[in-house]
């Protein structure tokens, strides 16, 4: 089964810093990826919520890595919307 990929809505408001083109294209791998693997398993986790969100049903948190990057999504539908992404890189 695939899933269609779409950002949710603020995450295209607030982009603001456009990647350079080698970042670019391993985002896009990566994200293509969710289309036919977006559940937890060997690069995808499922976050915890805490309770608050929990009781106020909200779906389900997941996070995939890349080298540089960590994708947070969500099924809805049977889609997978892309809620942000974060870099990987940890700066001293």
């Amino acid at each position: 089964m695939t899933y269609p990929v779409e950002y949710a809505q603020s995450i295209y408001e607030t982009q603001v810093k456009p990647l350079p083109a080698e970042a670019r294209a391993e985002l896009d791998a990566h994200v293509k990826r969710l289309e036919s693997d977006p559940f937890p398993g060997k690069w995808v986790f499922r976050l915890r919520v805490s309770g608050a969100l929990r009781q106020a049903g909200s779906q389900p948190i997941f996070a995939a890595r890349s080298r540089r990057f960590i994708v947070f999504h969500t099924v809805l539908d049977n889609r997978v919307v892309i809620l942000g992404v974060l870099s990987a890189e940890v700066r001293r």
